[in-house]
């Protein structure tokens, strides 16, 4: 595989901090050692002055990420390619992929002290912590002779990062630049900057939609959402500023503001591009209505329903933004009824592709290319055990998923004029599905409640090329005490599975989607 931009960027996250340009009059070399998942890494570090190297390699391909402080560049040299891209390093893709730059942004929005003097490999070091709302995030040694960090601890997700075998060497220059022979690429942004300018499309007045819906709120915005108070409501928001945004949560029925007090009472304040936050509303009946303004910078929220926990009937309101490979299954013994509903912000035209199989993503049955204008839908109706499962890929704008699934659904006839052409299949009884198991994308998540004091087994599933995510596990609902977290890393159909015996008491269990989308079963 030839390594990519995004690749090769990946490897500048072996820092979270940077020392100041005057204190790196250093000249050394190492190996620069992370963890992540239980994977290690090594690449070849180097540095001088204020510059510094990274020779990667990602599946025998080689690269090297060249930063210059007193400039303001990155460059990402792709020898296969005799090419590079050049970034500034305040560039909001490098302050995201690159720690170094982006704690230029961290350092004014979280609190530091002093964990005392450390010694690392005979390197006498200065230890940091760095944390926010009452949590350790991060700790840094600091090495005393070179005023840069040696090792580096991620709190939330355990990665390391470590700089080993230093040596003191004068490295040439000419190591810091790139070959004279080769072509600088143009990137998406650059090409853009060529255009016209346009505005983030965003709302900046009031709006009422219906659920599941996506929409960029910006600074003034209020969007108002129309759910179905008998479903539960998942809302995930998430920063779509580089600096901080402030966004204030109210629910209403018949129009009448109610008390949810998983809503909270005040403004939630997103003070980084990474920052999201995910409420789930399980309890019957819900609200009829979620408000949400945002007072600073910019929200991007997302509303989607399903069936309550037991519920006889499968309903499930999902939004699907792009690029994503949705799969779902369905419920043995019920009729279905699928509509799809071009419902993008950002383009008029939506483009996906629709495959519905006999079983579980096996024997397919039927397939579909679709181009929906906004609000142009798509619908399907099937008899019960037509179709096991379903895969939507969404190649271009968002998609509003809509499934009902009950006993006394479409008939017969019906379901046979509106479902694609099938393949003959030889009759056979349905495989149960277990209720516990269900897709997630990023970045929505989800919670799920599991029965204390039995074993359990934690199954996940990668569905897209890549993913990763986390599930925390607790004693219950209210999350009383946190049990355990797992974490993973997948590749497309790659399968990790969590034994948890019953004597931890697990109760509930809540799924954080960070790349990707994956099957989960709780059996």
């Amino acid at each position: 595989m030839r390594p990519t931009v995004k690749t090769l960027c990946a490897y500048l996250l072996a820092f979270l901090l940077w020392a100041p340009p005057s204190a790196w009059a250093v000249s050394i070399s190492g190996d620069m050692v992370t963890q992540e998942d239980g994977k290690t890494k090594t690449a070849k570090f180097y540095m001088l002055d204020h510059r510094y190297r990274m020779d990667v390699e990602e599946d025998g391909k080689k690269g090297r990420i060249l930063v210059d402080r007193h400039s303001g560049k990155t460059r990402v040299v792709i020898p296969d390619e005799k090419a590079y891209l050049e970034m500034n390093n305040n560039d909001i893709r490098v302050l995201l992929s690159n720690p170094i730059e982006g704690y230029e942004m961290m350092r004014d929005k979280y609190e530091q002290r002093s964990g005392g003097i450390e010694t690392i490999d005979g390197i006498e070091c200065d230890k940091i912590i760095f944390h926010g709302d009452g949590k350790d995030l991060v700790s840094a040694w600091i090495a005393k002779p070179y005023a840069f960090p040696i090792r580096l601890e991620n709190h939330g997700n355990g990665y390391t990062y470590e700089l080993k075998n230093i040596n003191e060497t004068r490295i040439d220059e000419a190591d810091f630049q790139v070959p004279a022979d080769y072509t600088k690429k143009e990137d998406l942004a650059s090409e853009k900057k060529k255009k016209k300018a346009e505005p983030i499309v965003a709302i900046r007045d009031k709006q009422t939609l219906e659920a599941p819906i996506g929409r960029r709120i910006g600074a003034g915005g209020e969007l108002r959402i129309a759910v179905d108070p008998q479903m539960r409501i998942s809302l995930v928001l998430s920063n779509g500023h580089p600096g901080e945004s402030s966004v204030t949560l109210t629910g209403l029925k018949n129009s009448t503001p109610i008390a949810v007090p998983e809503l909270g009472n005040g403004p939630i304040v997103f003070k980084s591009p990474l920052d999201d936050k995910e409420i789930d509303l399980e309890d019957i009946p819900n609200p009829d209505l979620l408000e949400i303004k945002v007072t600073k910078g910019m929200v991007y929220a997302v509303v989607e329903q399903k069936s309550p926990m037991g519920a006889a009937e499968q309903n499930r309101k999902a939004f699907l933004r792009e690029p994503v490979e949705f799969e779902f299954l369905t419920r043995p013994g019920l009729k279905v009824d699928l509509r799809l509903v071009g419902s993008s912000q950002n383009v008029s035209e939506n483009k996906l592709k629709v495959t519905f199989f006999k079983d579980e993503y096996q024997n397919p049955v039927g397939s579909e290319d679709l181009s929906l204008q906004n609000g142009q839908s798509r619908q399907w109706q099937f008899d019960a055990d037509q179709i096991g499962s379903g895969k939507i890929e969404v190649l271009r704008g968002d998609v509003q998923f809509i499934l009902y699934q009950t006993a006394d659904g479409p008939t017969s006839k019906t379901a046979a004029s509106k479902q694609p052409a099938a393949k003959a299949v030889q009759k056979s009884e349905p495989a149960p599905k277990p209720v516990t198991t269900f897709m997630v994308n990023h970045p929505y998540g989800t919670s799920k409640p599991v029965t204390p004091g039995k074993d359990l087994t934690v199954i996940v599933k990668g569905s897209s090329r890549k993913s990763s995510g986390t599930i925390d596990l607790y004693t219950d609902r209210q999350k009383t005490q946190k049990i355990d977290s797992l974490t993973f890393k997948l590749k497309r159909k790659e399968s990790q599975s969590f034994p948890i015996p019953g004597e931890k008491n697990v109760g509930w269990a809540t799924v954080w989607v960070h790349d990707g989308s994956f099957k989960v079963t709780l059996d």
